[in-house]
């Protein structure tokens, strides 16, 4: 019984990683293509190829993590971009991130009490 909750639990543990890297992912996806896109504006079909190359550095699972995005949700992305939503909301538009996520990139300053 205590493998069984063992392996719950690292099951519990790597959900919660991924999920965290999803929407790091997906921040870091969404503010190189509008980068990309302030650049050349109207070239959506070579940002998305530009992107995930930059994106992925060379590696296959990252490489189709960023296509999977753009496959699912292309469309919401650039609307939010238009928008000038920011990373962080697109992604929580688009459930790759939590809504009461935090950017990574975003660093707050604490006022005295």
């Amino acid at each position: 019984m205590k493998i069984v909750a063992c392996l719950f639990i690292a099951l519990i543990l790597c959900q919660i990683t991924q999920a965290k890297d999803k929407c790091k992912y997906c921040i870091k996806i969404v503010n190189e293509l509008d980068k990309y896109l302030t650049e050349h504006p109207g070239e959506t079909d070579k940002a998305k190829e530009y992107v995930c190359v930059a994106f992925s550095h060379g590696n296959p699972i990252l490489n189709e993590v960023c296509r999977q995005l753009f496959k699912r949700a292309i469309a919401e992305i650039i609307k939010g971009i238009e928008r000038k939503d920011g990373a962080e909301k697109i992604c929580q538009t688009i459930h790759y991130c939590p809504k009461d996520s935090i950017s990574p990139d975003v660093t707050t300053t604490q006022q005295p009490l």
